[in-house]
């Protein structure tokens, strides 16, 4: 947003405040204003009418903010179960005797350090189906946040030299 809408940006909130019964004071609007100067107009006013329809609360910051970027977490959960998906259709497709190339990162160390493929094949049926779908979704979710944490591997084998030029 840009400094000269804040004037919009005000009759929104107090659109907003009024639905809620949420007394509006300058200093509330210059919070908000600021916390939400680094999106876009379209977008903030997006985020309000969103929150008029969905929240039954005064919204937050937080909650306009997240109304304009979506829940990172309810995505990677969906990419989660997608990928679950994609490991239980890998069974069903080669089973035991070939192990698969997963082209997702994460799915590829879950199945490999968390699960072994060898493992999975032998353990998935019907009814443990639930179990690891649940579980998967976990570790994803789990390992995915930890992406962050810049990990290096050492292969047995590797040069020393070589992997410690790949710190810093």
């Amino acid at each position: 947003m840009r400094q000269n809408q804040i004037q919009k940006f005000s009759q929104m909130l107090a659109v907003l405040a009024e639905i809620h019964n949420k007394n509006l004071t300058k200093t509330l609007i210059k919070a908000y204003f600021t916390a939400l100067l680094p999106f876009k107009f379209e977008k903030v006013e997006g985020a309000i009418s969103r929150s008029i329809n969905e929240l039954k609360f005064f919204p937050k910051p937080a909650e306009l903010i997240e109304f304009i970027q979506g829940d990172p977490n309810e995505s990677k959960a969906d990419v989660a179960e997608i990928q679950a998906t994609v490991v239980l259709r890998a069974i069903a497709t080669y089973g035991s005797y070939q192990s698969p190339t997963f082209e997702d990162p994460i799915t590829a160390d879950i199945v490999t350090k968390r699960f072994g493929w060898g493992h999975l094949c032998s353990y998935i049926t019907d009814d443990t189906k639930p179990w690891f779908m649940k579980e998967f979704k976990e570790a994803y979710l789990s390992f995915s946040r930890s992406m962050g944490n810049n990990v290096i591997e050492f292969k047995p084998g590797e040069n020393i030299k070589k992997l410690v030029s790949k710190i810093g």
